[in-house]
């Protein structure tokens, strides 16, 4: 392995949650070259990285402002301005790595090229799609996040096949930085022995803001206590945070749009604790060390984007809609409410050292992020889940059965038995006739059957492959598996036939062994 590309054009916190992988990726391939294509934006997350040989910087705002021109003028003004940055990127990777689902990762992907792509692609049609195992399983849990067992930080690790030395987010804060931001908190009236936390109000969507009040509540209560308080965020965000800092009291630090990523870092680093919703902030704070309460709400999964690292909390509301598939959909958000100003201060304090001391009444869940027996990133239950079995009888399939890397591999070692309840045996029965359809028609094409030999064959194959759609999105146990098996079987665009239908073989041995194994790990 001699060059690696990773793309990450989203957000900040994703590109955080992918220091990992690149910590991996140097500790299994020492003497490869380890490129990073992300927004420029964030620069600075990777420019001081050791893990990262060089930083290619995507030009995003400027993509942004070419789309949004007049209809006429917007698709060939992008397109242009792509296909002439494309032509300055190398296109000699042996692996490319890309865990953006969406067009623009998938069309990057595309264009780019290797020999071996794991994660988002387009077809030669433009269709999105996903190579490989695990970026798969990671796509199932936004159509089905209440049974994702998985951070996506390691899910990163896992579609690769690799482990850093020490679990954690990577980032490297300056002396320079560190100095600037004291600076900043003196000039603040801020001395050397006051306590600072640090609370985070705002989240690029709405679904996911925690009210203002909370906040303030929260604020003042710590102030009386004996905190400063320290207001984060965007230049977009500053007159939110104003109103907030007011309400709270004059003492309240205002960092919001004041504040480069480097200053952000540093003024964290000063913190006991941060308290935010899901957003970027918390990944930075968590990659520093800095013990976080993130408020998790609407479609907001804390096991896929919950602060990395032991000791980390995450309050989510105590609804059976929690989290919820479409929060633009819903009528009255309800979550907001039901996670209290008393909630959030319980877990700050508890991060802070204290025990905790869950408020009389409250119908918040508290869950606290540890580093599991399999190496891995998991939450210990704080207060009761009904579905605490389900997630970890997912947790271990998918870690049993799943494979790094792009290519379609059949199930290693014995399968257990047929399972004998329901909707576990339908759905093993439709496998298995899958199987043997696939293995009818492989053994035709080996021996060079005409294509008209094959349409019966092909005809049926379809007919039991909507089946396990159907009934696998219909059973909520069984949706991740389907879900699973819908992007993999999109995934698989092979030219050659033969090639083809060994890749559909072996999925639907894979699909097989993942129910059966479900089906044991729950009995």
């Amino acid at each position: 392995m001699q060059k690696i590309l990773l793309i990450q054009m989203l957000a900040m916190g994703d590109l955080l949650l992918t220091t990992p992988l690149l910590a991996g990726l140097k500790t299994k391939y020492p003497d490869a070259q380890v490129h990073v294509l992300a927004n420029s934006l964030y620069s600075r997350i990777m420019k001081p990285s050791p893990s990262v040989d060089e930083f290619i910087e995507l030009p995003l705002t400027r993509l942004y402002e070419l789309a949004n021109q007049a209809e006429d003028q917007a698709v060939p003004g992008t397109l242009a301005f792509l296909a002439a940055w494309i032509e300055k990127i190398p296109h000699d990777f042996d692996l490319i790595i890309n865990p953006c689902f969406n067009d623009m990762g998938g069309a990057l992907g595309f264009l780019i090229r290797s020999s071996r792509l794991i994660g988002a692609a387009l077809t030669r049609e433009g269709y999105l799609i996903f190579r490989g195992d695990w970026p798969a399983c990671v796509y199932t849990h936004v159509h089905g996040p209440s049974l994702n067992p998985f951070h996506l930080a390691d899910a990163h690790c896992l579609a690769v096949g690799v482990r850093p030395l020490k679990p954690g987010l990577y980032f490297h804060l300056t002396n320079e930085e560190l100095l600037s931001a004291r600076q900043f908190l003196s000039t603040g009236g801020v001395s050397p022995d006051d306590r600072i936390v640090a609370l985070h109000v705002g989240a690029g969507l709405d679904y996911r803001r925690w009210p203002e009040e909370g906040f303030i509540r929260v604020g003042r209560s710590l102030q009386e206590e004996g905190f400063r308080i320290l207001l984060t965020g965007s230049k977009a965000e500053l007159r939110q945070v104003t109103r907030v800092a007011q309400s709270i009291g004059p003492k309240t630090i205002v960092a919001a749009g004041r504040t480069d990523l480097g200053m952000l870092a540093g003024l964290l680093e000063h913190c006991q604790a941060l308290a935010s919703n899901d957003t970027g902030p918390i990944h930075l704070a968590a990659a520093l060390g800095v013990p976080c309460v993130s408020i998790f709400l609407g479609k907001a999964q804390f096991r896929a984007t919950g602060p990395y690292g032991t000791g980390h909390l995450v309050i989510e509301a105590g609804l059976d809609c929690a989290p919820c598939e479409n929060p633009t959909a819903c009528s009255h958000l309800r979550c907001r409410e039901v996670i209290t100003p008393e909630d959030v201060l319980a877990g700050m304090k508890h991060v802070m050292g204290e025990p905790l001391h869950r408020p009389a009444g409250s119908r918040a869940r508290f869950r606290q992020a540890f580093i599991s027996n399999d190496g891995w990133l998991d939450w210990k239950l704080i207060t009761p889940d009904p579905k605490a079995g389900i997630i970890s009888a997912y947790r271990q399939v998918w870690l049993s059965a799943l494979d790094p890397g792009p290519e379609m591999k059949a199930p290693a070692g014995k399968l257990p038995p047929p399972p004998q309840k329901e909707p576990f045996s339908q759905f093993d029965l439709l496998s298995s006739r899958a199987v043997n359809t696939a293995r009818m028609i492989l053994s035709k094409l080996e021996g060079n059957a005409l294509p008209s030999e094959l349409q019966q064959d092909v005809q049926k194959l379809n007919q039991v492959s909507e089946k396990i759609k159907e009934l696998g999105f219909n059973e909520e146990l069984l949706k991740p598996m389907a879900t699973y098996y819908v992007l993999r079987l999109a995934g698989l665009d092979s030219t050659e036939p033969i090639k083809l239908v060994r890749d559909q073989l072996n999925l639907y041995l894979k699909v097989q062994a993942l129910v059966r194994l479900l089906a044991e790990k729950l009995s």
